[in-house]
């Protein structure tokens, strides 16, 4: 029921859509290659930038997970390390 009430298919798209919103947010850029990178060796799947591209360009806008108060902490976080170096 939560998976469709977020339109996720199944955990392989939240496997992918959470880093990807992680690194848009933070870059400003899609780095499709570096993510997939990224997925492939978190998950052992093989993922290039091409798949991982289509994957985005498919299904990207169609999830909504509610990620803003993450994404907050995750800020904090990163604020208070560089505020430490």
């Amino acid at each position: 029921m939560i998976m469709e009430l977020i339109n996720v298919r199944n955990v392989r798209d939240v496997e992918r859509h959470l880093p990807t919103a992680y690194v848009k947010r933070a870059t400003g850029e899609w780095h499709d290659r570096e993510v997939a990178a990224l997925i492939s060796a978190a998950t052992g799947i093989g993922l290039d930038e091409g798949a991982h591209r289509v994957w985005r360009n498919r299904n990207f806008s169609e999830i909504s997970l509610p990620l803003g108060p993450l994404w907050d902490i995750v800020t904090m976080i990163a604020d208070a390390h560089n505020n430490k170096t």
